[in-house]
């Protein structure tokens, strides 16, 4: 994805970021193939190299807030598959951590590839994100 993030896309980047970090740096979650994703992902945010070191030798720094609805669930997701395609190059490592973080907060695993499609499709057709996510906060029964 080469267009430019707005303020705002940025901002709900980062707060779905810092979740699914407070997520999989508990104990019982992290391994170290998920933590990798992590840090790419914290690079294209633009978080410091320090400022994740922190975060990931002491994981009480963040703490984890399950979604206060199914929509706040879907986006959080939907902003983990917009980091996924970010740098236009889709890991199936990544897919399965943004899967296994669906599931855990409600949503099938399925919602990831539906929303890997839409975006793909939203690209080629030159819909840009905001206009996507709205579509898919305001019609989740597409992409559920």
């Amino acid at each position: 994805m080469d267009s430019p993030v707005s303020i705002n896309m940025l901002k709900s980047l980062k707060s779905s970021y810092n979740n699914v970090l407070a997520f999989f740096t508990k104990e019982e979650n992290s391994c170290a193939y998920k933590l990798q994703c992590l840090v790419k992902w914290g690079f294209q945010l633009g978080i410091h190299k320090a400022e994740l070191h922190r975060y990931m030798k002491d994981p009480a720094l963040l703490r984890f807030e399950y979604p206060a609805s199914h929509i706040d669930a879907l986006s959080q997701v939907y902003d983990l598959v917009y980091m996924v395609y970010m740098d236009g190059v889709v890991e199936d490592i990544e897919l399965e951590v943004v899967s296994e973080y669906a599931s855990s907060i409600g949503l099938e695993a399925y919602v990831v590839n539906n929303l890997l499609k839409a975006m793909v499709a939203a690209q080629m057709d030159g819909t840009s994100d905001e206009v996507l996510r709205t579509d898919i906060t305001e019609h989740p029964e597409v992409y559920v």
